[in-house]
């Protein structure tokens, strides 16, 4: 019985142990990500503005009312998957072709850290001037989804879209691919998620049960009458007569 109880007291001690090192490890990576605003040695911060509700911002009226509105239900609908990808789109960066791409890409930069913070989504934006497309993944996803090779699956086709440029009614369908390849990654991480956390509860109730067990243990042992020794047998006598 001290066995057992000693085994599942350790079992306690370890299921305590690993808990707390991941809530410590979760902690310290999030303290990093840092401010959600973008500085360069070559361009000033950017001035990001608020997230669009309808997850879509269209400044340079790339869409017709129809698309937009179908956009945005789809992208809508791909939040309740906690997944959330934004799409935004310039009529002109005010800067050279040479440095279009560059500006495009660190204002993507700007709008995840800002609109992605602790979430699993993207940011795609349209350079309409210039024909251009740059995607920008949250830094949740790309910690959450390292080992679903999310490099192959979602950047490198959107990579090569980007090298060609891309003509508006591709826009919209890139948008639609980048959803339709996060919510089934977020859906499987969700699901493990939720069986580590069935396995933790578990873990933590037998171990809950095991210090329970040595304590009435401890608890229920016998104790020796004041005045004698465990093992030691008095012989009696009789009174002597005189």
């Amino acid at each position: 019985m001290r066995s057992l109880a000693l085994c599942l007291a350790s079992a306690a001690l370890l299921a305590l142990i690993t808990t707390a090192h991941t809530q410590e490890s979760y902690r310290i990576d999030h303290e990093q990500e840092g401010s959600p605003l973008i500085t360069s040695a070559r361009a000033e911060p950017v001035a990001v503005p608020p997230a669009p509700v309808s997850f879509v911002l269209d400044q340079a009226s790339v869409f017709q009312p129809e698309a937009a509105a179908r956009l945005s239900n789809r992208l809508t609908t791909a939040r309740t998957s906690e997944v959330y990808v934004f799409v935004v789109t310039f009529r002109t960066l005010s800067v050279p072709a040479s440095k279009q791409l560059a500006k495009l890409e660190l204002l993507a930069k700007s709008f995840a850290k800002d609109w992605l913070r602790e979430k699993v989504g993207a940011v795609i934006l349209f350079d309409d001037e210039g024909g251009l497309m740059t995607v920008e993944f949250s830094s949740e996803t790309d910690q959450r989804f390292a080992g679903f090779a999310v490099e192959a699956a979602v950047k490198e086709p959107l990579g090569k879209i980007q090298q060609s440029g891309i003509a508006r009614d591709k826009l919209e369908q890139s948008a639609y691919f980048v959803a339709d390849t996060l919510i089934p990654l977020q859906n499987k991480w969700a699901k493990d998620t939720r069986r580590q956390r069935i396995a933790n509860l578990i873990m933590s109730t037998v171990a809950l049960l095991g210090v329970g067990l040595a304590v009435f243990s401890a608890l229920a042992k016998p104790k020796t009458p004041a005045g004698t020794d465990a093992g030691l047998v008095v012989e009696s006598k009789p009174p002597l007569d005189f």
